[in-house]
């Protein structure tokens, strides 16, 4: 399988700054929700139709990003996939989609990218991926 950059969203990490989410047209109690957090990870979703921005409050500058891709529907390893995911903190996950005839399947994770769990999830996904899957852990840091 060919590696291909394309993918639904796109993640990065800004500053919670009151200033930041009147941008966004928010109130002062749905400001509120975010106070007490550092960070702010805005998630960019993208369709033909829309582009739809999700927020995020985090204590870290840094999240992984979890892609994987494959040319064949392989429900063996999706289900794998999901029986681990549901023993990490997952902070994002838009779901499966199907794109230029590959199913693609992101989530963001509250993930150091130096920790051993990421080496834990990248060996896991060696383990389990077919010849047809393709995967990346992506980090997602703090951007000025």
């Amino acid at each position: 399988m060919t590696m291909k950059k394309k993918t639904s969203t796109k993640g990065l990490i800004k500053v919670f700054k009151k200033s930041l989410m009147k941008k966004f047209s928010l109130s002062p109690s749905e400001i509120k929700k975010f106070q007490g957090f550092e960070y702010i990870l805005i998630i960019k979703s993208f369709t033909d139709k829309c582009i739809r921005l999700t927020l995020y409050p985090l204590e870290n500058k840094q999240v992984c990003k979890l892609i994987v891709k494959d040319s064949n529907l392989n429900d063996d390893l999706f289900h794998k996939l999901s029986e681990y995911l549901n023993q990490c903190y997952v902070i994002h996950a838009p779901g499966l989609i199907e794109h230029n005839e590959e199913f693609i399947f992101e989530c963001y994770l509250k993930l150091d990218i130096d920790s051993p769990e990421k080496n834990k999830l990248e060996n896991f996904m060696n383990n389990i991926k077919k010849s047809s899957t393709f995967f990346y852990i992506k980090k997602i840091k703090f951007k000025n």
